[in-house]
């Protein structure tokens, strides 16, 4: 009897513990590799600058509002554009890669001051869309974001992007506002 009781207290705490430890896992996990399908690295302008280019050209409409913005000046200076000298340098250019080092997309982000992230841009490649890699650069960057000690991580997207509005949601994301044109998200770090 003793026995039984025993094997059953067990079972019950581990079938307790493995959910507890996933969701942590899945939700602190900052690991290079995000995936067995995929992984992010850090921008390379010899290889991933022409990328990141065409998917201006492919999506400038999603990215960027002013058909002016430079993303040679964002890509060579590390900053969200050329206005804001603060920035230069401090932006993170992030890209994902598939399981056969294709590019996918890349993600972009910043901080606004001691206790706060924006990201600026994540973009998915057409033919990687609906694969869970804009959820893993998006993962990625908050998680990042975090461990550098920011309480916030935020961003905008068009109020006509539904799909990107979805994922924000997804991730827990909690909009804090929108405009004729934005939606603004926003996470906090939990304590």
């Amino acid at each position: 009897m003793q026995k039984a009781n025993w094997f059953k207290i067990t079972t019950l705490l581990l079938l307790c513990t493995i959910p507890v430890w996933y969701v942590y896992h899945n939700t602190t996990s900052t690991h290079y590799f995000v995936a067995l399908d995929s992984y992010i690295t850090e921008y390379i302008p010899s290889r991933d600058k022409e990328d990141i280019k065409k998917s201006f050209d492919v999506d400038r409409y999603w990215l960027v509002e002013s058909i002016d913005y430079s993303v040679d000046h964002m890509l060579d200076t590390h900053s969200p554009n050329k206005y804001e000298k603060e920035y230069e340098g401090k932006m993170k250019i992030k890209v994902i890669r598939d399981e056969n080092n294709t590019y996918a997309g890349f993600v972009t982000y910043y901080p606004e001051n001691t206790l706060s992230q924006r990201i600026l841009f994540v973009y998915v490649s057409p033919e990687f869309r609906g694969k869970k890699f804009g959820e893993r650069l998006v993962r990625y960057a908050v998680d990042d974001s975090f461990n550098e000690g920011k309480q916030k991580v935020w961003l905008l997207t068009r109020l006509s992007n539904i799909r990107g509005q979805s994922l924000y949601q997804r991730l827990g994301m909690s909009e804090i506002g929108r405009d004729d044109k934005w939606v603004y998200y926003q996470t906090m770090k939990r304590l």
